[in-house]
């Protein structure tokens, strides 16, 4: 079995779940020029809070990096969902549960029609 680079894995994943380089960024909070580089030169050497980072924004597990195997996705969600669950958890709780009761009674509106 060949094994991938966690470069490949990062830019298959990202792929997968139709991700421009730029939203990786900023899900991820990590530099384009870093990802680009990380996906297409192969660069092994990042620190664990890097790894972290690209996990969580790509929906993984961190071992799931560094398996060196391709994955398989099950329920895509798309960039957008992430970064507003992103934003969404960012919010102090009180406000953050007030935003979602709103959106909810919208969803609600929206389905009566």
């Amino acid at each position: 079995m060949n094994k991938f680079s966690i470069g490949d894995i990062v830019k298959q994943r990202r792929k997968q779940l139709g991700m421009t380089q730029d939203q990786l960024a900023e899900l991820s909070e990590l530099s384009i020029n870093f990802l680009s580089k990380f996906e297409n030169r192969g660069k092994q050497n990042i620190s664990v809070t890097t790894l972290l980072k690209l996990a969580d924004a790509l929906r993984l597990e961190p071992i799931d990096l560094l398996k060196g195997v391709p994955t398989v996705i099950g329920t895509k969600q798309s960039s957008q969902e992430q970064l507003l669950l992103k934003k969404l958890h960012a919010i102090e709780d009180t406000k953050r549960d007030r935003l979602i009761d709103a959106f909810m009674k919208l969803i609600d509106i929206m389905d009566e029609d």
